[in-house]
């Protein structure tokens, strides 16, 4: 089943939800300012396991064709939020294809998509924070200031896009949020201790706080810095009548939402990194603190909150017992490598290590299972870490 089927299948359940609630989230993992998505390039792996299941990693143009698909009776009020171009310049980055303008060129043109097919009229654009200074970057100089000069050029060229689409369509509100200049205030006042390192891939428990961190892996920030992004999109938005947030983007502002939906309608789970509740975060990101801010619910499509425990081995141990909370049954599987954990024999989690960190950490995700909130029977298991060495961690979702 491709995407664009399973999108079809979706418009009509779809609708009603779109109807009723005051937080839509169609942010995709990854996703480009175009169709493309940066997933086959930075996890593979990933990108693998989306095609044998039949489904594809989508970019923003997908996003949007769904939201005009499911969303037929947009407010004049409702806001949309799209904040995109981060995996343009990851690729760039990677295959020095470099066209630093076009990210914010289309851009425009998704604004002005929106504008005429669904009648939109608020905007929020986000612009982006210097990517050369993430953990991804920033550890060669001469790498973390390329990286910067695209982010640099990226931002110019939105700023000039967003003031032509205002002269465009004068009776559109866009508020440009900067979160450039937000993260540059950040890094020099002190408040983070650390504005270099990720905080995940120091050998700790998923799981563990990092407000004093920047970063919660080489790439998203944490959710102490997310905090910042959503108090700066609510003073903006302070005077401005909200009907409903319509979110689209990449992982900065995906919850989950989107894939889940897919997940419901396809009757399997679509891949996502459930750093936090299927978020690219180590708790609520910037787009679940501004619904926070905005009294918003849930957006349509999620799921509850997983079950999830986190299962650390020590520096010196390659087993290590814990209670888990379902009946999880590990063992060693050929297939992509992984460790394999049975949910109740109702769905299946894969683990492996972080492909930049040595093993001192883990992705997961879940391809069916367990509902937060279902019973389940606590088991004391033995985990296997395949890790040869250093403190290693894996985590459990039962969905």
């Amino acid at each position: 089943m491709k995407l664009i089927t399973a999108l079809a299948i979706l418009v009509a359940s779809f609708t009603a939800l779109a109807e009723s609630n005051d937080s839509l989230n169609f942010a995709f993992g990854g996703a480009t300012t175009n169709s493309e998505n940066a997933t086959a390039m930075v996890a593979p792996i990933l990108d693998d396991l989306a095609g044998s299941i039949g489904l594809e990693l989508v970019g923003l143009s997908q996003q949007i064709d769904f939201s005009e698909a499911v969303l037929s009776n947009v407010n004049r009020n409702d806001v949309f939020w799209i904040w995109a171009g981060t995996n343009n310049i990851l690729i760039a980055a990677e295959t020095g294809n470099i066209e630093p303008t076009l990210a914010a060129t289309e851009l425009k043109a998704k604004m002005i998509r929106l504008y005429k097919n669904l009648d939109a009229r608020t905007f929020v654009i986000p612009n982006l924070m210097l990517l050369g200074n993430t953990p991804k970057f920033n550890k060669e100089l001469e790498i973390q200031d390329s990286i910067n000069q695209l982010t640099l050029q990226h931002n110019e060229a939105l700023k000039i896009a967003i003031s032509e689409f205002k002269s465009e369509y004068s009776d559109a509100l866009v508020i440009d949020l900067d979160v450039q200049s937000l993260f540059s205030q950040m890094e020099q006042s002190g408040e983070f201790s650390n504005i270099s390192n990720a905080c995940f891939f120091h050998g700790l428990p998923r799981g563990i706080p990092c407000e004093q961190y920047m970063y919660a892996d080489d790439v998203h920030f944490s959710t102490a810095a997310a905090k910042k992004i959503a108090e700066l999109a609510a003073s903006k938005l302070a005077n401005v009548q909200v009907n409903r947030l319509v979110v689209l983007g990449d992982s900065f502002s995906d919850t989950g939402s989107f894939s889940n939906t897919i997940k419901r309608a396809a009757g399997f789970g679509f891949p996502t990194f459930p750093f936090w509740e299927g978020r690219f975060c180590d708790g609520p990101n910037a787009i679940d603190q501004l619904k926070e801010k905005l009294n918003m619910s849930s957006e349509s499509g999620a799921f509850e909150q997983p079950v999830r425990v986190s299962i650390v081995s020590g520096s010196n141990e390659v087993n290590r017992e814990m209670i888990v909370p379902a009946n999880i049954s590990i063992q060693n599987e050929s297939r992509f490598g992984l460790v394999t954990l049975g949910v109740s024999g109702k769905g299946t989690c894969y683990f492996w290590p972080d492909w930049n960190v040595d093993g001192h950490r883990s992705l997961s995700f879940c391809t069916g299972g367990l509902k937060a909130g279902s019973q389940v029977t606590a088991t004391k298991v033995t985990l296997a870490a395949p890790f040869s060495s250093g403190p290693a961690s894996m985590d459990v979702f039962a969905y």
